[in-house]
């Protein structure tokens, strides 16, 4: 019985999908009057300057192929690199840890591989690190927008003003980095141990705070001076300095009282 069922519903199922099959078909557009074909076509891009001719497939439409620019030539960005004179370099730029060739060759290199410091560290003559070379791009660049500014308050929204680069700290950040993604499987399940205990330490001591505060005596002879840093501590100080300057103001309210 059970297998006369299962094979009824399974003629149920292939009805049903022959269905959906013809009326598909039934729904299908007519076809129109486009011929539409394929062909191998050369095309220029306007990103290359050298003007090599390349061969690509084409949707071509009744004998038509397409015209106008390469499509992806629109997503060749490049980068406006600020250029100086040697007047403005002998007047701003001068640096002892660097010369003037070197930094003709670190701009030129930023110019023809649109500030990608890791292949300029590859390209550059000289033994610089990456962040050497984008802190000597970011100075130089920084002094020649405020040296050209008519005000420095013209540029003091400026990106490269408001947040000059800090090569320490991208040392750092990067020092860093490099330690968190060599960590092992083990010595993340231990700092995730330690953070949770440390999360455990911090509300148990905030409970014990909650619960060992001694309530104070009111008393109309109160300094309301005294009862106002303790509102202020109580907001703003970390619970140790809260834990002393409670009893600190008890003190001062006992020898108040004369006890």
């Amino acid at each position: 019985m059970a297998f006369r069922v299962r094979f009824m519903h399974s003629q149920v199922d292939w009805l049903l999908l022959c269905h959906r099959l013809t009326c598909s078909q039934l729904k299908r557009r007519p076809p129109s009057d486009e011929k539409i074909t394929w062909q191998w076509l050369p095309f220029t891009s306007s990103a290359r300057k050298d003007n090599l001719q390349l061969y690509h497939w084409v949707r071509v439409v009744n004998g038509v192929p397409p015209t106008g620019d390469y499509s992806f030539a629109k997503y060749n960005k490049s980068v406006d690199v600020l250029k100086y004179t040697e007047e403005e370099y002998e007047k701003y730029l001068t640096d002892p840890m660097w010369t003037k060739e070197e930094t003709d060759q670190l701009f030129d290199l930023c110019e023809r591989f649109d500030l990608r410091f890791v292949v300029i560290a590859d390209r550059f003559t000289s033994s610089r690190s990456v962040e050497e070379l984008k802190d000597r791009y970011y100075n130089v660049s920084r002094a020649m927008l405020i040296a050209r500014a008519p005000s420095p308050g013209d540029v003091s929204g400026h990106p490269l003003v408001k947040e000059p680069y800090n090569s320490s700290q991208e040392t750092e950040r990067k020092r860093a980095l490099s330690m968190v993604l060599s960590q092992t499987k083990h010595q993340e399940r231990k700092d995730t141990q330690v953070l949770a205990e440390a999360k455990r330490i911090a509300e148990s001591r905030m409970t014990a705070l909650g619960t060992e505060e001694p309530a104070l005596p009111v008393a109309s002879n109160f300094d309301p001076d005294i009862a106002e840093v303790a509102v202020n501590l109580d907001d703003t100080a970390s619970p140790s300095i809260q834990c002393s300057a409670c009893l600190c103001i008890s003190c001062a309210f006992n020898f108040s009282n004369g006890r």
